[in-house]
């Protein structure tokens, strides 16, 4: 293998994410997740941005509108080739972060109203930002 194709194999990136509508407790059965790592979770959890179906601020469904109803049912899930191959350690923790990409930012979008008063969606966006470091 060449300089270059190791150089391309060390820079893969693999990103999941969407309107997954899984919780916690579901979450915890999937296999294999040590391989993945949680935008959300990377970014600190901040409260703030914890909530992706927030029926106390989103009001377009009638049927839910002004409930406590929430949860955080879109996720973005990523790893880059060390993660993605290294297995977790026996005593179940992570590998050690130590890849390319590094997420620099993640936080809720469509949390505003359009003009119409609705918002884009019954749930809010995601939006991450990664930044990769090529020395």
């Amino acid at each position: 293998m060449g300089k270059n194709e190791r150089q391309n194999e060390v820079a893969q990136f693999k990103l999941f994410g969407g309107d997954l509508n899984i919780r916690d407790a579901e979450l915890a059965k999937v296999t294999n997740m040590h391989t993945l790592r949680d935008a959300w979770i990377e970014s600190g959890s901040p409260k703030e941005h914890q909530y992706t179906w927030d029926m106390s601020l989103n009001d377009n469904l009638e049927n839910m509108a002004h409930t406590n109803a929430k949860c955080r049912f879109d996720r973005f899930f990523f790893c880059s080739k060390k993660h993605d191959v290294a297995p977790a350690f026996d005593d179940g923790s992570a590998p050690e972060a130590n890849d390319r990409f590094q997420l620099a930012a993640f936080q809720l979008i469509g949390t505003e109203r359009l003009g119409c008063g609705m918002f884009v969606s019954d749930h809010f966006g995601l939006m991450a930002d990664f930044h990769l470091n090529l020395t």
